[in-house]
């Protein structure tokens, strides 16, 4: 992942696959890239930017819910995906994440 993010201007990022019975899903989180910055403002209020979706809770941090795509941005510079999987499936393992940690990441 790290080498398509130096396309995009840098930053770094990881992507996992959870899988279980029938089911997958893709999980990636991206830091510190230009084009996420970018987007902070789109996600932190997308129906004002024309974006269709729920907004989802998990604990205090929002996601968007595209059409299966969950989408948070944390700390205005670390975005976290998951896509591939009914909601209910993604939610619990996104329930796990550290958010307050990733505030810390890189600094």
């Amino acid at each position: 992942m790290n080498q398509g993010l130096a396309l995009m201007g840098g930053g770094s990022g990881a992507e996992a696959t959870y899988a279980g019975g029938d089911k997958s899903f893709t999980l990636s989180v991206m830091a510190d890239n230009p084009m996420v910055g970018a987007m902070a403002a789109m996600f932190g209020n997308p129906m004002l930017m024309g974006m269709s979706g729920e907004i989802v809770r998990v604990g205090r941090q929002r996601f968007v819910d595209q059409e299966g795509e969950l989408t948070g941005l944390v700390d205005s510079r670390i975005l976290v995906q998951a896509s591939g999987a009914p909601r209910e499936d993604m939610l619990p393992v996104l329930e796990t994440i550290d958010y307050d940690g990733l505030t810390g990441f890189g600094r």
